[in-house]
């Protein structure tokens, strides 16, 4: 199959871009995972589930931009956009996914606070034992 300048160039842009999105996503995992360092099995289905989205990513990507042409030059340039998250914008993006993750995770904290004070009033008026009840 023949494929224009222009059309391999869109398919070089695309697989550059697809290795940043997957930098950047690994980028966000490594953010998520230091809670879990010392849980191994959740690490080892987290892991598993990182490459499963990742790679429907990579597909998915692919098949959009260059029709799931699967050339040796697209799998290298998936590499170099990687490479290039990595080397690059990956100093500067970590400290930003670290306080986006931290600050999402606080106010979340404080949303179930919220949630969960009523339940926590109810709990005990109902289960606290009175102590002015006569007999």
């Amino acid at each position: 199959m023949i494929l224009s300048i222009w059309y391999q160039i869109i398919i070089l842009i695309g697989s550059l871009l697809a290795g940043v999105i997957i930098g950047l996503f690994f980028e966000f995992y490594k953010t998520i995972i230091k809670d879990f360092r010392r849980k191994k099995i959740t690490l080892f289905f987290l892991d598993i589930i990182f490459w499963c989205i990742s790679g429907m990513i990579i597909y998915f990507w692919l098949f959009v931009i260059c029709n799931a042409i699967m050339a040796t030059y697209v799998i290298l340039f998936i590499l170099i956009g990687i490479g290039i998250y990595y080397f690059i914008l990956a100093p500067i993006l970590e400290g930003v996914f670290d306080f986006i993750y931290y600050k999402i995770f606080i106010y979340l904290r404080g949303i179930i606070r919220v949630l969960i004070y009523p339940l926590e009033l109810l709990c005990k008026m109902i289960f606290v034992k009175r102590k002015n009840i006569k007999k």
